[in-house]
C-alpha cells in the first residue's frame, strides 16, 4: 500500500471516529456538535438532493428538514450509526416524502459540486473555454443515462458512498447496484477522466 492510499484511509478513520464523536455528543443534547455535523455534509447533501428533485431550494429545505429533526428527536436516535450514510437515508426520504412526482429529476444543469478557494484539479487540468466545453460533453453523457443509472453514479462518485451503502439506501440487491453501475461507466467511457475530474469531491 502506498503512502496516499494511507493517509485516504487514515483520513476517512478519522472523519469516521469523529463524526462518531459528534453523534454521541449530539444525543446528549450539544448543539455545537450538530452545526459541525451540519457545516461538514450539508454541501453533499444539498447536491445530491438537487439532482434527486431538480430544484437546489427543495434541496435546501429537505437539507435543513433533516437536521432538525435530528435535534428534535435526538433521545430517539440509534447510538451506533455510519453517519453519513445516516444522513442521506434520511434526505432521501424526505426527499421521496415531500415531493414523490420529482424525486428522480436529476439536476444536469447546474454544477453542484463543493466550491473551492484553492487551486483544483479542474484547474489545473482545464482552461476556461475547455471547460465549458467538457461540461456540454459531460452533461450529455449524464442525460443519456437511465434515471438509475444517474443515481448510483452521484451516490458512488460524487457522494463517496460505498456499493452496500448504496444497495441499503436504495433497496437494490448488490448484483443489481454493480450491474448497474457498470453499465453506466460503459456509457460513460469515452468521457469519463473528465467526468471524474469535475466530480469527485476533492
Amino acid at each position: 500500500m502506498n503512502e496516499d492510499n494511507q493517509d485516504k484511509e487514515c483520513s476517512a478513520s478519522s472523519a469516521g471516529n469523529d463524526d462518531h464523536a459528534l453523534w454521541s455528543a449530539l444525543k446528549a443534547g450539544d448543539k455545537h456538535s450538530l452545526g459541525k455535523l451540519f457545516d461538514r455534509y450539508a454541501r453533499i447533501l444539498i447536491a445530491y438532493g438537487c439532482r434527486m428533485v431538480g430544484n437546489k431550494e427543495i434541496a435546501k429545505d429537505a437539507v435543513q428538514e433533516v437536521f432538525f429533526d435530528l435535534w428534535l428527536y435526538r433521545d430517539n436516535l440509534a447510538g451506533e450509526v455510519e453517519v453519513k450514510y445516516y444522513l442521506f437515508r434520511c434526505l432521501r426520504n424526505v426527499l421521496i416524502r415531500t415531493n414523490p412526482e420529482r424525486s428522480h429529476a436529476p439536476l444536469l444543469e447546474e454544477r453542484a459540486y463543493p466550491t473551492h478557494t484553492e487551486d483544483s484539479l479542474e484547474a489545473k487540468w482545464l482552461d476556461a473555454e475547455n471547460e465549458k466545453d467538457w461540461n456540454i460533453r459531460i452533461t450529455r453523457s449524464l442525460n443519456a443515462l437511465s434515471e438509475r443509472e444517474r443515481e448510483i453514479i452521484s451516490l458512488k462518485y460524487y457522494s463517496g458512498l460505498k456499493i452496500k451503502e448504496i444497495v441499503s439506501l436504495l433497496g437494490l440487491k448488490d448484483q443489481t447496484v454493480a450491474n448497474t453501475l457498470q453499465n453506466a461507466l460503459t456509457k460513460l467511457r469515452k468521457h469519463l477522466i473528465y467526468f471524474l475530474i469535475l466530480f469527485l469531491p476533492y
